[in-house]
Order: C-alpha cells, then structure tokens, then sequence
C-alpha cells in the first residue's frame, strides 16, 4: 500500500490547505517539461504518483477510507516487526545458551582432573563441583527468560500505545508517588536557586538600588513584597 502522505512530503495530520499547497510544488517541481531529457521519465513517473495521491487525499471519503486502511497497515506492520523482535532475541537466547554451555578443552580437562568429592571450605556449606556449573547455568537461564519476558512486555506495550497514537487517541499517564517527589524536589530546587540569587544580588551595590529604586516606585511590588515579608514575620 502506497503512503500518500509520503508521496506529497506532509504530515498525515496536514489540513487540506496544506495538503493542496505541498501538491502544487511537488507539481511544479517534477514537471517533465522542466527536467533534463534523461530525467523526463522519472519525472513522469514521479507526477504520477504524486496526481494519484492528491486524488484520493484531497477528497473527504476517499480519504477517510484511505487512513482507515493505513492504521490498519501500519498496526499490522507493527505487529510484524513485533514477532520478528520476539523470533530474533529466542535465536539469540538459544546461541547464548549454546556457547555459554560448550566448554573449552581446558576447561574440559580441568573439571575431569579434580576430585568428585565435596570441597570443604570454612566459609561455605559443603559445595559440589557436580552441581556448581548446573546451577550457574539455571542462574543465568532464570536471568535470560527474566530479561526475555520484559524485553517482550516492554514491545507489545509499545505497539499497543503507537497503535492508540495512530488511530489518534492522546496517551496520558498518571502520575506517581515518584513523580510528585520529582516535583516537590524540583519545586524546593528553583525555590533554593531564587533565595540565593536574590542574595547576591542583594549585594551588589547597582542591582540593590536598582530593587529599592523599584519597590518605592511600583506601588504593585511594593504591596507584594510588603505582604511576603509580613508572612515570614
């Protein structure tokens, strides 16, 4: 399916003003009559598709049934691009299984060199050779499904919200406990930053008279800062 909005360079949310203005330059631009001979029949070509476009974007029904189709397009494709993420990291998860479970020669010779009997430690629990490299390898397993199984979460809630985003839904989140932290220590912050500058400023003599100067002849300031200094008084 041909993407009109590309062919006519806008934005798939341009108005028709825009839509007839991005036409007539396409049009005057990839004119046949304008171009080298060599390039006269990509011209063609290009005015073509461009004329087909602005038929059926420039018409409200057409048009209608065109985005509607498009949504469905691009959800479509999405979901693809989806399960190819999916098949991609369960290839991936397997080689990394496969390598990490073939030992090297020396590793090889090393394991069947040691004793099969516990290794007592003062520090640990009776520890079996047998048994350490098949629980690492059910570790990292565990820690492979457990970054798997976000990975694919995370992707199918992607697409989910673009899909809402293309139909045009707008996508509003509810804050958090920590987001209204992130506030209040933001709040604190440029509350903080204005004492301290408005103390050095204060200190310096051009910008001091410069407030005075200000709070005497501004009866509106001066009401306003009158107020804040009987609140902290």
């Amino acid at each position: 399916m041909k993407n009109y909005y590309e062919i006519l360079e806008v934005d798939k949310n341009a108005s028709s003003e825009v839509i007839e203005k991005a036409y007539k330059a396409l049009v005057k631009k990839y004119h046949p009559d304008l171009q080298p001979p060599e390039k006269k029949k990509l011209a063609e070509d290009k005015i073509k598709l461009i004329n087909e476009a602005y038929d059926t974007l420039s018409n409200t029904e057409k048009k209608k049934t065109y985005d509607a189709n498009l949504k469905q397009m691009q959800y479509e494709e999405d979901m693809k691009r989806q399960e190819q993420l999916k098949r991609n990291y369960q290839n991936n998860t397997q080689n990394n299984n496969n390598t990490y479970n073939r030992p090297n020669n020396a590793y090889a010779n090393y394991q069947n060199n040691i004793p099969k009997r516990p290794i007592k430690n003062p520090n640990l629990n009776n520890v079996n050779t047998d048994n350490f490299v098949n629980d690492m390898n059910n570790l990292y397993n565990e820690q492979i499904n457990q970054a798997y199984n976000n990975a694919i979460k995370k992707a199918y809630q992607d697409a989910y919200i673009q899909n809402l985003k293309n139909m045009g839904y707008e996508i509003k989140y509810e804050r958090t406990l920590k987001d209204y932290f992130k506030i209040f220590l933001s709040l604190i912050f440029t509350i903080f930053f204005i004492i301290v500058l408005g103390f050095v400023l204060w200190h310096i003599p051009f910008t001091k008279n410069y407030f005075l100067d200000l709070y005497h002849n501004n009866e509106a300031i001066k009401v306003i800062v009158d107020f804040i200094l009987d609140i902290f008084k």
